[in-house]
């Protein structure tokens, strides 16, 4: 009960004030993968410059809610007999998603629009996988294969604070960010920092963003992060 009272205490590594979460499935509509790559460009875009926006980011994963994971291969690692390839827990993110989730970049840098579709493959890594698969403290700047040792080499351009994932009480886990502009998603969760301390006021405001993109695109859990983690 302490050590759970102790966590609490130390919070989940993440804001969760000022947060305003809203979650889109571009399949429902149908859209093709460039209708997709545009809806989510002019999203960002409008929302950013919307009235009581603070910042805005997207996101594959919302923090305490779910998860993914991918199979990897640290360049240089020697894998357990038998085994081809580790396995990591993942989001797909946009440019400035750790500046409105308050994670703390440790070293190197988060993801920019740069980071894209024909650009060199990049990742963010949690502090705690970096020195899981680089103990030596030398992680940045390094590479990992993604599925597996043949596979598509991805450079680490930042390590990022270990935070709380799935639940309040987790031990830390290994943890990659991928720039979502370099790996197509169809299902995106768009958090929007808000200038007020109720994140529900930028409601109405996102809700004519929508409007003016696609009034019949769907959108499902819309709530605030706090609702979340309270």
């Amino acid at each position: 009960l302490q050590g759970f009272r102790d966590q609490l205490t130390q919070g989940p590594g993440f804001r969760t004030e000022r947060l305003f979460l809203t979650s889109f499935e571009t399949q429902l509509a149908h859209y093709s993968e460039d209708q997709t790559t545009q809806f989510y460009k002019s999203l960002l875009e409008r929302t950013r410059s919307a009235p009581g926006v603070r910042s805005a980011a997207l996101t594959s994963v919302i923090p305490l809610i779910g998860g993914d994971s991918l199979d990897m291969v640290p360049e240089g690692y020697q894998l357990p007999p038998g085994q081809q390839a580790l396995t990591s827990f993942d989001a797909y993110v946009s440019d400035g998603y750790f500046t409105t989730m308050g994670i703390p970049i440790l070293q190197g840098r988060g993801f920019t629009e740069s980071d894209s579709k024909g650009a060199p493959l990049v990742a963010v890594m949690n502090e705690h996988a970096a020195k899981h698969f680089w103990p030596k403290g030398d992680a940045l700047g390094k590479r990992f294969h993604l599925k597996s040792g043949s596979g598509d080499l991805v450079q680490i351009v930042g390590i990022a604070r270990t935070a709380k994932y799935f639940w309040i009480a987790e031990p830390a886990l290994d943890y990659v960010y991928l720039p979502f502009r370099q790996h197509e998603r169809s299902g995106l969760a768009l958090v929007t920092e808000s200038d007020a301390q109720d994140a529900a006021t930028v409601a109405p405001a996102l809700r004519e963003v929508v409007r003016g993109l696609d009034p019949d695109l769907p959108v499902f859990d819309v709530r605030t992060m706090q609702d979340i983690y309270s």
